[in-house]
């Protein structure tokens, strides 16, 4: 497998967010085409700077960084 954006994204099944009421914390849950699950999560210092798809967006790469360190590291396992 070739580690290229395109594969990683071709990883995820779906993305589901929450946003915790009040607050200015987003979480996003990458569910897998192999059923596991990574987590991203954002949030700002003040409410008045808030956006929900800013938020969702940095959360969702967060997710991602974390397929690209597990898909890097079976890479790496494999080369021996």
């Amino acid at each position: 497998m070739k580690l290229n954006i395109d594969a990683i994204n071709d990883l995820v099944a779906t993305a589901e967010y929450h946003h915790f009421e009040n607050t200015t914390c987003v979480v996003c849950l990458l569910k897998l085409k192999n059923g596991c699950h990574t987590v991203g999560h954002a949030s700002c210092l003040e409410y008045k700077n808030f956006d929900i798809d800013a938020g969702k967006k940095v959360a969702y790469e967060k997710a991602l960084a974390e397929i690209w360190r597990l898909e890097g590291y079976k890479i790496k396992a494999s080369m021996g």
